[in-house]
């Protein structure tokens, strides 16, 4: 089983410091997932990684269930 991503939570727009928070690297890609909450910003394939088998989604940084959200420019 996956994780879910709502459809309520897509952004669009130029957000700043795009760099992964969980591998450090830059986000160069034009889709990413960012956590509503505290803003952190997350590779997609890392934000996969990081949910595993879990059936939400939970922002790595500050805990909060349901606050991530992917962004598409």
């Amino acid at each position: 089983m996956g994780s879910f991503i709502s459809s309520h939570n897509m952004y669009t727009g130029k957000h700043f410091e795009k760099s992964c928070y969980i591998c450090n690297k830059n986000i160069d890609n034009e889709s990413y997932v960012i956590c509503v909450s505290c803003k952190i910003k997350l590779h997609n394939d890392c934000e996969e990684k990081y949910q595993d088998a879990r059936s939400y989604c939970l922002c790595p940084k500050c805990q909060k269930i349901g606050s991530l959200g992917s962004v598409y420019q």
